[in-house]
């Protein structure tokens, strides 16, 4: 952990988050057992899909069974609530930590699945939807809840705030539509023409495919950020809303063409370890769920060229240079 994945986890590196991810962190690790064994679940998890791009077959040893092993051990750590007297500000940031990165396993962990763990009291089972092809949504959304509750009160930081609509230093969605530049014109169309299938259920949540969407033009606008852009995308599943979420893990075929065109968006991090198959593998799901002669088939034909067209993209570029770029490991 401490010589390549903590590098792998860096945008942007600097003195200071080199020495937080790469010292401070396993510093405390050593005391604090839910943290050293979500260091080792992400790194099994980082070394698993990084000798297998290295080799294109998984390695002797199977990091992904062991990345699991660690993720277990960790949820069993985990505390349901949280007594302020009982926890100091250190162990409560170590918990933060160690949900933020079991997050980021879930994310590229081909096939996560709540309800594959025995993690004790502490996962609610309103999270859990066996074998659903989106597991880490719903993964994501509950680690990131529970760093909200172990977030220190102590201290003076601010909880992350996501908008819900374009943010304020881009063009408007107006601006966007009307010089037909807005990066995908037929999500409005699928809610708001005549044309779009199954108006009786559009128009009994109109609010929240209208509210979904415009959290996905405000992703759009900051996927062109440097550095900050992959950290906002990947938090789309813990923004959206609840109604918007239950959609998706209930397989709406409205809800999950609409998060097909958040897969495109992933797309753009491919040299990004725990990001860079993630839309692909998603997209595949939607499509296996939609099946090929739907009618809502026809409405995924934009996703799936802008992945084919980063997929070529990535392809262009020699092995050995992805491999740099995407963990240092090699």
């Amino acid at each position: 952990y401490m010589a390549h994945t903590s590098l792998s986890l860096m945008t942007r590196p600097n003195d200071n988050s080199l020495h937080s991810l790469q010292i401070v962190v396993p510093h405390v690790a050593l005391r604090f057992t839910p943290l050293m064994t979500t260091l080792f679940a992400l790194t099994a998890m980082h070394i698993h899909i990084a000798e297998q791009d290295f080799k294109g077959t998984p390695s002797e040893r199977d990091y992904l069974s062991l990345a699991d092993n660690f993720v277990e051990m960790t949820l069993q750590e985990l505390p349901r609530e949280l007594d302020t007297n009982s926890y100091n500000p250190q162990e409560r940031e170590s918990l933060f930590i160690a949900c933020s990165f079991i997050g980021l396993i879930s994310i590229a962990h081909p096939n996560f699945q709540m309800g594959s763990y025995h993690p004790g009291p502490v996962v609610d089972r309103a999270y859990i939807f066996p074998d659903h092809p989106l597991g880490w949504v719903s993964a994501t959304r509950f680690f990131q809840s529970k760093m909200m509750e172990y977030w220190d009160p102590y201290t003076a930081k601010e909880r992350p705030v996501f908008p819900s609509r374009p943010i304020q230093s881009q063009v408007r969605v107006q601006d966007l539509y009307y010089d037909n530049l807005l990066p995908f014109p037929e999500l409005l169309k699928l809610i708001h023409k005549s044309g779009a299938p199954d108006q009786q259920e559009l128009s009994a949540r109109y609010q929240i495919y209208d509210e979904a969407l415009g959290q996905l033009l405000s992703l759009w606008s900051i996927s062109f950020e440097p550095y900050a852009a992959q950290l906002k995308l990947v938090l789309w599943p813990v923004a959206m809303s609840q109604a918007f979420f239950e959609l998706i893990m209930t397989k709406q075929p409205r809800a999950i063409v609409i998060f097909a065109h958040y897969c495109a968006l992933l797309g753009q991090f491919q040299d990004r370890w725990a990001v860079q198959n993630r839309g692909k593998r998603d997209t595949k799901a939607i499509m296996d769920i939609l099946g090929q002669d739907s009618e809502w088939a026809l409405w995924m034909q934009l996703p799936l060229n802008q992945l084919n067209a980063a997929d070529g993209l990535d392809r262009a570029i020699p092995r050995q240079e992805r491999l740099l770029m995407m963990c240092e490991l090699y």
